[in-house]
């Protein structure tokens, strides 16, 4: 009987930290969601001529996120608050949400690595590094698949917490942070390859590089965080403070690198005085159009919308009334108003 109560409190003294730590990832990541609710609003408002497979990929990563975010937040409430100080919870194998987490966390995340993965796969050069990069996304993910298999064959979570291969999720997220390096490593290879001198280009591209930067520094933090926690804290859930905030990062990443294509574009066409004004705070442009600076497609991986082709004839409109002598350049709501030659023209 002493072995057993051994055994006993043992578990339970992990258990406590283990469900702290998945209490904390449930929070953050709710967190994210709300945030990325509010990104796929604005997409599907910005980019209305978008390809029907973009907006099918957009949609598929969210639904996918909020899926896992339910499965999350229905294993707290099963451990936290029906079986709250009920021992007999350890009698009982795992619920079947928590057990799921990994196999829909994995698929959300490939959903939106394969988005990243094409930007770079679109140039020839790089296709051997995506291929290799993405294998090891995948087999990352056929790991999260092994660890639901073998959550979901243990008989109760004593056992589950002191038997089974501790290696499956430490190889898991060593993968996937390896794989998630190349491809940020060679899009930001690519974007400094990409300067040209012109001001205009060159403040564009050290946009897309900051950003690039920034959000692959957060996953990998994470993913190092994670992959530490995993290799200290065997037959502990302790990491998954970690992975189920990383795994929200994705799909954000996803949706705010499509919804900065038009942002990147109109920054452009501004002078480095304007990072810091109006668009990044959300206000009106304070600077005068000028012609828009065309990208590689490795950036937005799609081609232009019919919104960002109309922005360019604006811009060249811009150009020809300038010539033709206009003398006033006004901001309205309702877009640009260039009042001169005894004529308006108001563009929306």
């Amino acid at each position: 009987m002493a072995p057993f109560a051994s055994l006993l409190a043992s578990v339970l003294d992990r258990f406590k930290t283990g469900i702290g730590s998945w209490l904390v990832g449930t929070f953050l990541a709710t967190l994210l969601v709300g945030m990325l609710l509010q990104q796929t609003f604005r997409y599907f408002r910005l980019y209305p001529e978008d390809p029907k497979y973009m907006k099918i990929w957009v949609v598929t990563a969210v639904a996918l996120q909020l899926f896992t975010s339910a499965l999350t937040m229905h294993t707290t409430y099963y451990y936290l608050v029906t079986y709250y100080l009920n021992p007999l919870v350890f009698t009982k194998p795992d619920v079947w949400t928590s057990a799921n987490v990994p196999i829909f966390a994995a698929l959300s995340t490939l959903v939106s690595e394969s988005f990243f993965a094409r930007r770079v796969y679109m140039r020839r050069q790089y296709r051997i590094v995506t291929v290799i990069a993405m294998s090891m996304v995948l087999a990352s993910c056929g790991l999260f698949f092994a660890k639901t298999a073998q959550a979901l064959s243990q008989p109760d979570l004593i056992t589950s917490a002191n038997t089974g291969h501790v290696w499956i999720p430490i190889a898991g997220s060593a993968l996937l942070l390896a794989g998630d390096l190349q491809l940020t490593s060679v899009l930001v290879y690519f974007l400094h390859k990409s300067r040209t001198g012109v001001k205009r280009t060159d403040s564009m591209v050290d946009l897309l590089i900051a950003y690039s930067v920034s959000s692959g520094s957060l996953i990998c933090i994470l993913n190092v965080v994670g992959l530490i926690l995993s290799v200290a804290f065997e037959h502990n859930i302790v990491y998954t403070a970690s992975t189920l905030v990383v795994q929200a990062v994705y799909t954000n990443s996803f949706v705010v690198a499509l919804n900065t294509r038009q942002f990147v574009r109109t920054r452009g066409e501004l002078d480095h005085s304007d990072l810091g004004g109006g668009l990044v705070l959300g206000e009106k442009p304070s600077g005068t159009a000028i012609n828009q600076v065309a990208f590689p497609s490795i950036v937005f991986a799609a081609e232009p919308s019919q919104s960002q082709t109309s922005e360019a004839e604006i811009s060249d409109q811009t150009a020809t009334h300038r010539e033709g002598g206009v003398q006033n350049l006004k901001v309205a709501e309702g877009g640009w108003k260039y009042v001169g030659g005894g004529q308006m023209v108001t563009t929306v």
